[in-house]
């Protein structure tokens, strides 16, 4: 028994007693589990019970301990680690962490476990394992993971082509479960979202696309898109300009930028982005017109037309012009008539103030009296009514002059610009070439005259680079309703 009780003894000696602590200032102290403040001193807890307080003139000092076990502490931290390395995409860096961490606490316990979890790792390095979708796997799981998902992405390609949104939205989770950073996968999602009226979560998939194929022209000209209708108009612009560099001469994409430009507010027309836009567009859009005019395509604003509309639609402008021109005339008599009986009504109220003034003087014996407005009086303000009723018939025709106007312009067949921006949809799907181990991207070339490729892609429409045979050159199709032959496509 005595034996026993020794053992006993010992073992209590080896755990530690945590307590929070009160010094007195008569020297000796009060320890508890728990001291709280309690009126006019510290109450002291022992077991959850009060044992004494402690009146505050008898305190000299408070020390409070820390609660829990160490060891407990340290396997917490190691669980940290634990967790912030899953999310970590490099074997080297999880090592890296592990290292440090053992240093940090060399010569305790948890160190062993650390150790343990390090070696697994550098059994992974070895091996060459590479994360997919959280999991590590060998660059041959992972090869054969990417073609599934290619031949899955596929799948969902045709889906969309067929408008099957749903269908196509499956194949594509699929896809991107077995290979999160697909592009193919990445951009097909972004079309289903925007389709589906999700932009914010559209911008995003494409902004993934972006990060893996910076120079991809379908992307940059859907987060053109996206931009646009998020009223970030210098942001879609920036992308517009990185996309014609990407694939310069593309139809498609330089309708948009027309739209763009024709709708962006007059007062951001000069600025250094829209200016670095218009200048390159211009360039582009020259070129194409000489290429597509021999094909018998014409630039009509923000789109083409055949030859036989264009002559039409032309015919059709010079007809609205010229009435347009026959109303400004009409309008600016009207507007001379408005501003010449305002000015003759504010002289006849100039006139009327001066005589009310003048009816008032004084008499022989210095008082003050009034006498009877003149005659002249009542003519000024009979002439003013007249002048106003002729006012508002005036101001009558200058609105139905708007209205003619409006209507005239509206008398167009095919409008220069819808205000419509669209994205380039699955033919601009990146195409993805599996290699042993790795995934190429290709990207669609939306470029003029581009050969040589090795992979089929199918890509956004490009023009053939083929030599235009010599072609009068239109007048400036983007010019507004009323401009004059010579002017700029877009006015700034």
């Amino acid at each position: 028994m005595r034996i026993l009780a020794v053992a006993c003894t010992i073992a209590l000696a080896s755990i530690p007693v945590w307590a929070d602590v009160i010094h007195l200032n008569a020297g000796g102290e009060v320890k508890g589990d728990r001291i709280v403040k309690m009126g006019d001193g510290w109450d002291v807890y022992e077991g959850g019970k009060k044992i004494q307080h402690v009146m505050l003139d008898n305190v000299r000092s408070i020390e409070l301990t820390p609660r829990g076990n160490p060891a407990d502490d340290a396997a917490g931290k190691l669980g940290s680690l634990r967790r912030s390395v899953e999310a970590l995409p490099d074997i080297k860096m999880v090592i890296d962490r592990y290292e440090k961490f053992i240093e940090q606490n060399r010569g305790q316990a948890i160190a062993e476990d650390a150790k343990k979890d390090l070696a697994l790792w550098k059994d992974r390095l070895a091996k060459g394992l590479v994360k997919v979708g959280g999991k590590w796997i060998t660059a041959e799981e992972k090869s054969q993971m990417q073609e599934k998902s290619l031949a899955v992405a596929d799948q969902a390609r045709d889906l969309l082509k067929q408008n099957k949104l749903k269908e196509a939205e499956a194949q594509v989770d699929i896809a991107l479960a077995g290979d999160p950073a697909n592009a193919s996968s990445l951009y097909m999602k972004g079309l289903i979202l925007y389709r589906q009226d999700k932009v914010p979560q559209a911008r995003q998939a494409f902004e993934k696309v972006k990060e893996a194929m910076p120079d991809h022209g379908p992307t940059l000209n859907n987060l053109a898109v996206i931009l646009w209708r998020q009223n970030q108009q210098i942001g879609a612009l920036n992308y517009y300009y990185q996309a014609m560099q990407a694939m310069p001469g593309n139809k498609e994409l330089l309708n948009n930028v027309a739209e763009a430009l024709n709708a962006l507010p007059d007062k951001d027309k000069s600025g250094v982005v829209p200016q670095k836009v218009y200048k390159l567009w211009t360039e582009q859009d020259n070129q194409l017109q000489q290429q597509l005019m021999p094909m018998g395509w014409y630039r009509w604003g923000g789109t083409w037309v055949d030859r036989a509309t264009y002559e039409k639609l032309q015919a059709a402008e010079k007809e609205v012009k010229d009435k347009i021109t026959k109303l400004e005339t009409e309008f600016a008599d009207a507007q001379a008539k408005v501003t010449t009986i305002d000015a003759q009504i504010q002289a006849n109220r100039d006139a009327m103030v001066y005589m009310e003034r003048s009816r008032y003087a004084q008499d022989a014996q210095g008082r003050m009296v009034s006498y009877p407005l003149p005659p002249q009086y009542w003519d000024y303000d009979r002439a003013n009514r007249r002048l106003d009723v002729q006012r508002q018939e005036a101001i009558a025709t200058l609105d139905k002059l708007r209205a003619q106007a409006q209507a005239v312009r509206g008398n167009v067949p095919v409008p220069k610009f819808t205000g419509v921006q669209t994205v380039v949809g699955v033919e601009g799907t990146p195409a993805i070439v599996p290699a042993p181990g790795t995934v190429k991207p290709v990207t669609p070339v939306g470029g003029v005259g581009v050969t040589g490729a090795s992979t089929e892609v199918k890509g956004v429409e490009v023009v053939p680079a083929a030599t235009p045979t010599p072609t009068p050159t239109p007048g400036n199709l983007l010019e507004e309703v009323g401009g004059k032959k010579g002017e700029k496509p877009l006015k700034y």
